[in-house]
């Protein structure tokens, strides 16, 4: 990945970026200078004043997502970026640092449909971790009303974890190693000094309320999961 610095023509990135998933378009970008690997999927996304790409192979970043002000944008391999998130930043930070401006996910990460991530500071997601659900909102910047000044911090999920529908997300949280914050949560930063054990997390703020089993989801490297056939006899409905 190309090092901080001059970013790509805004207008020509937001063509390219607007094209439809083909071989060209994945050229067009690698000449930009972004790292585009083998067999992606690039749907049409808004992509506006930002810095540089990595998308690694067999990863599908699907359409009408919103990209704006980044200075960093990376996903590993085998991932999936469903539709209609958005991903900003404040660009006033990237003035005093180049790693600010950031988003980073693993392999084998997922982000459905129609989310909120601030990468003002930092958003980590680690390996086969993500968002489930809709309408979660990650704020990795906000205002210090004591001393009158906005700062910057990091979002971090570890290895393994989820997130699950409209869930809050505050600067400098962090969600342990395989754990699962559950649907509606609220999840404040956490403290330096303190280590997280994994578990299921909920609540307002989220606590850990209880351990979690082994479970499946562990091990699957399909990102679209598998459907199977199902008893439908509880959707059955009388004639109206």
């Amino acid at each position: 990945m190309k090092q901080p610095g001059k970013r790509p023509n805004a207008l020509l990135s937001l063509f390219v970026w607007l094209l439809p998933n083909s071989p060209f378009k994945h050229w067009a970008l690698r000449r930009m200078g972004h790292q585009i690997g083998k067999n992606v999927v690039i749907r049409p996304n808004f992509v506006i004043n930002c810095g540089w790409f990595r998308i690694d192979d067999g990863t599908m970043l699907l359409g009408f997502n919103i990209i704006r002000n980044l200075s960093h944008f990376e996903v590993g391999h085998d991932s999936i970026i469903g539709r209609v998130n958005m991903f900003t930043a404040a660009p006033e930070f990237q003035q005093f640092s180049d790693w600010v401006g950031w988003f980073r996910m693993g392999a084998y990460g997922t982000i459905t449909s129609r989310h909120y991530l601030d990468c003002s500071g930092q958003i980590l997601i680690g390996y086969h971790a993500g968002i489930a659900g809709l309408r979660c909102i990650l704020q990795s910047h906000t205002i210090d009303l004591i001393n009158d000044v906005n700062t910057v911090g990091k979002i971090v999920f570890d290895d393994y974890s989820a997130v699950m529908t409209r869930c809050l997300v505050l600067k400098d949280a962090y969600l342990p190693t395989r754990s699962i914050l559950a649907a509606g949560s609220l999840l404040l930063p956490s403290n330096d000094d303190e280590e997280l054990p994994s578990g299921m997390y909920a609540g307002s703020p989220a606590k850990k309320v209880r351990d979690l089993p082994y479970m499946k989801w562990y091990d699957r490297n399909d990102v679209l999961g598998e459907q199977k056939p199902f008893d439908d006899s509880m959707f059955k409905l009388d004639p109206m």
